[in-house]
């Protein structure tokens, strides 16, 4: 079975880990909220930077990855991981981004460590691929 069509754990229908998904349009944040939720996986969303460092204040215990637009009104994508930090230490991002890799490379220079680059168009299997890398 590919990891993208397998679901967590005891996870049914989002009662799996957290995912926090911050990403401003409305038809992304849906899909990718669908997709990680029929994995398993409980999701909590953000329309933005400042709503998604909020929400990850609010639900610090659960939260093992957050998935973050990198352009978005308010506070970008790196501003807002460089807040989330702050409030917590150990978790993992996965940056969104429409640019095509070498451009986001070159865009956003070397990213740290604990942030994954995910472009899109994404595939399901490269999303969830990537959730269940980072919530282990």
């Amino acid at each position: 079975m590919e990891t993208a069509d397998m679901v967590f754990e005891g996870g049914q229908n989002g009662s799996g880990p957290s995912v926090l998904v911050v990403e401003d349009n409305p038809y992304d944040r849906d899909i990718c909220k669908m997709l990680i939720e029929k994995a398993g996986f409980s999701v909590l969303v953000a329309r933005d930077g400042e709503e998604g460092v909020q929400m990850l204040s609010a639900n610090i215990q659960s939260v093992r990855l957050a998935i973050v637009d990198s352009r978005m009104p308010k506070m970008d994508g790196l501003e807002a991981i460089d807040a989330m930090r702050k409030v917590k230490t150990n978790l993992h991002y996965v940056l969104c981004t429409g640019f095509d890799s070498d451009d986001a490379q070159e865009l956003f220079g070397g990213l740290p460590q604990d942030v994954q680059l995910l472009t899109k168009p994404y595939k399901k299997d490269d999303l969830l691929n990537l959730v269940w890398k980072l919530t282990q």
